[in-house]
């Protein structure tokens, strides 16, 4: 928590780089943690310390990408820098699929998928998403995206999108946070009112608080190299 050092008590992204350290995006900036403890932040993250950042992952490249309230940034480890070819600001997740294109899911204007910094596609709800509010995305095996938007997770396979359907509460709004892969392949959902869900093959299984969860909101998850699990609420 924020007294232990943490920047900011909501945590929307986790990750562990190559050195072991875990960057953990928050509503007011970033923090690093290694060994039980608190790192200084990068200098040149400088400019990232008051904003909201709501999406975080390291690309193939070893670069860094945020997903903030005023945009879109990759930090290559030296130089940061803005993807000022985004037009929406409000980005709420980043993803990079296997042919190297980029997805940005904003709030309110569908996804986004760029290559090169040029612009392949805007899905919307026009094209079948439940919601134009995307906030995460990932490759499953059999060559569909699951799409995690503010109403549903959404599935797009031979360029057509259906709902994925999850076990739920009655009236749950099943607005999806994040996706994220075990090291056993099974695909795990954050959600703002449901828990934690868990997709394994053709089984899915909820966690939520009769489980032991504190809330039933979930912005991200992540398991490290060691086997245990992050939790961010």
């Amino acid at each position: 928590t924020t007294t232990e050092g943490l920047s900011n008590d909501l945590v929307y992204s986790i990750l562990e780089d190559k050195k072991g350290v875990f960057w953990i995006a928050t509503a007011k900036g970033q923090s690093l943690f290694k060994d039980r403890k608190f790192l200084p932040i990068p200098k040149e993250l400088a400019p990232l310390s008051e904003l909201m950042l709501r999406c975080m992952i390291m690309d193939s490249k070893g670069h860094l990408h945020f997903g903030t309230n005023k945009g879109a940034f990759v930090y290559d480890g030296q130089y940061l820098k803005e993807l000022k070819e985004l037009n929406e600001k409000n980005v709420l997740g980043i993803y990079e699929d296997k042919e190297e294109n980029f997805w940005y899911g904003t709030a309110g204007s569908g996804a986004f998928i760029y290559n090169g910094g040029r612009k392949i596609r805007n899905l919307t709800t026009k094209d079948g998403l439940t919601h134009n509010s995307c906030n995460a995305f990932i490759e499953g095996k059999n060559g569909e995206t699951y799409i995690a938007t503010e109403s549903h997770l959404n599935v797009l396979l031979n360029n057509t999108i259906s709902v994925f359907p999850l076990p739920a509460p009655e009236n749950a709004k099943q607005n999806v946070r994040s996706l994220t892969y075990d090291k056993k392949g099974n695909i795990w959902l954050g959600t703002w009112d449901c828990g934690i869900y868990k997709i394994e093959d053709k089984k899915t299984t909820r966690y939520a608080k009769n489980e032991g969860l504190t809330v039933d909101g979930v912005y991200c998850f992540l398991e490290d190299t060691e086997g245990n699990y992050w939790i961010g609420t």
